[in-house]
């Protein structure tokens, strides 16, 4: 702490004011950001409240989170530049010096928290953070297959919700992970410091940080997880472009003429996209169970985590999958993987 109390009180009074500044612009940086479809979250399916909720909620909370974060940065600065005021102080307890860097560090890496999010992408071999203002479109397609069986209520869920969702999710797993990274920051500034009781150890933080750079590029990871297991490879649109591939699809599927073995092939292509956001939660979920397996007093085991992971995955890749499945017993595909 300053001896002079004045000077701290001037110093909390700015940065509550900056903090105050920034949560009065978030509506308009919240708008100005992401190339997100702005008002189009019409309809009352539950397409139309998942698109609405990231619309009116996701962007905003990412946007307070890292104006929060960036404060909580000054705020380790102040506490850095007052430990190493200390480190020649003959009453300096051990270790000053080393916890004074450590804030001093984190301090930086919080005020310019993305850029310290590029530079963990980047090195990973990511080129960038998923759009979180990407939406897509919400279906209005209500009853446009029926629902004589299961297969074509999947697909009714495909054309109204699956694609609002798998994007909500992914705008979620985006402010998740970027909570991820700032906490890590914080666990490295409270990591030498006698007076916090929030040590963590180094494994703790690091997985922390991996975990969080994780879900910011979430597209990338599944990517390189599903060519791994040789999965074919998608682009963006695979996510961000689901009701219109089931809305084609299921123009295909009411078109005259067609036979009911092909309708039955459209269909079941249209209820495997509605697997689509069920496998980002699995995936989603298996990299948070891996983010606990180093945290004290949680149950929780690599096994478990690789599990959601991978079944994420293969739920994502559902018509590959399956394919590879029918090919392995019985020799040969169903039409649909023609």
């Amino acid at each position: 702490m300053f001896k002079n109390k004045k000077t701290s009180e001037v110093l909390t009074s700015a940065i509550g004011s900056f903090f105050v500044m920034i949560l009065s612009a978030l509506p308009v940086a919240a708008q100005d950001g992401g190339d997100g479809i702005g008002g189009a979250c019409t309809g009352d399916t539950l397409g139309g409240m998942f698109c609405t909720l990231q619309e009116s909620s996701v962007a905003q909370l990412i946007a307070l989170l890292l104006a929060a974060c960036f404060v909580i940065g000054l705020f380790l600065f102040y506490r850095a530049l007052t430990t190493l005021m200390k480190v020649g102080d003959n009453q300096a307890q051990p270790g000053i010096l080393s916890n004074g860097l450590l804030t001093l560090a984190a301090a930086t890496f919080l005020v310019a928290l993305p850029s310290t999010i590029m530079v963990g992408l980047t090195t990973v071999g990511f080129g960038g953070a998923w759009d979180f203002g990407i939406q897509d479109d919400v279906g209005g397609a209500d009853g446009t297959l029926g629902s004589d069986n299961f297969i074509s209520m999947m697909g009714n869920f495909a054309l109204n919700a699956a694609g609002p969702l798998s994007t909500l999710v992914m705008a979620i797993a985006v402010l998740v992970g970027i909570f991820l990274v700032a906490s890590s920051m914080i666990g490295v500034a409270n990591m030498n410091n006698p007076q916090s009781g929030r040590q963590q150890s180094f494994g703790s933080i690091g997985t922390k940080f991996v975990v969080g750079i994780a879900l910011v590029n979430i597209f990338l990871v599944m990517e390189v997880i599903g060519a791994s297991f040789g999965l074919p490879s998608a682009d963006t649109g695979h996510f961000t472009g689901i009701t219109q591939t089931a809305s084609e699809y299921a123009h295909v599927a009411n078109s005259d003429g067609i036979s009911v073995q092909e309708r039955f092939d459209t269909v079941l292509e249209i209820a495997f996209l509605a697997l689509v956001p069920f496998g980002l939660i699995a995936f989603v979920r298996g990299l948070l169970i891996l983010k606990d397996t180093t945290d004290q007093g949680k149950q929780a085991s690599l096994g478990m985590g690789a599990t959601h992971i991978v079944g994420g995955v293969a739920l994502v890749n559902a018509k590959p999958v399956s394919c590879a499945v029918m090919a392995t017993l019985v020799g040969s595909g169903a039409g649909f993987c023609s």
